[in-house]
C-alpha cells in the first residue's frame, strides 16, 4: 500500500493516543508498515513522540486527580515511583558505581549472556548455605 500523507498518519496516531497497532488497523495497514513509515521519517517520529508525551501528561493529570480524591492506590503508586528518591520503595537499590564508573577492583559480569548449562554449572558450585 502507498503511504498516506504525513498529516493523515499524524491525525490517526493522535486519535489512537500514539498506539501503533490500533492506528495501523484504522489505516488498514500492517503494524510493521506503519512502524517503517515512522522510522523512515524523522518528523513523523517526532510527532509520535509528541503525541505519546501528551498521553503521559494526560495520564499524570488523571493520577493527580485520583491523588486529590485520596485514592490509596494512586497515592501508593505515586510515592513508589516519583517518591522513591525519598525512600518510598519496596526494594533497596544500591549503586556500586562512582560517577557512573565501576568501583576500582570490582568486576561486573553479565550472566544474562551465559547459556542455561553454564548457569547450572555455576549454581552447582555455590555453597548450600549463605556465606
Amino acid at each position: 500500500m502507498k503511504r498516506p500523507p504525513r498529516e493523515q498518519i499524524v491525525e490517526v496516531l493522535e486519535q489512537n493516543g500514539g498506539l501503533l497497532r490500533s492506528s495501523a488497523q484504522k489505516m488498514k495497514v500492517s503494524r510493521t508498515a506503519l512502524y517503517k513509515w515512522i522510522e523512515a521519517d524523522a518528523s513523523l517520529a517526532a510527532s509520535l513522540d509528541s503525541i505519546r508525551e501528551g498521553m503521559i501528561d494526560f495520564a499524570e493529570g488523571k493520577l493527580f486527580k485520583l491523588i486529590q480524591d485520596e485514592n490509596p492506590q494512586a497515592i501508593f503508586f505515586y510515592l513508589k515511583t516519583i517518591g522513591r528518591k525519598r525512600g518510598y520503595t519496596e526494594k533497596i537499590e544500591t549503586d556500586i558505581t562512582t560517577g557512573g564508573q565501576p568501583l576500582p577492583g570490582v568486576q561486573l559480569f553479565d550472566y544474562t549472556k551465559l547459556s542455561d548449562t553454564a548457569l547450572r554449572e555455576i549454581a552447582a558450585q555455590l555453597p548450600d548455605e549463605p556465606l
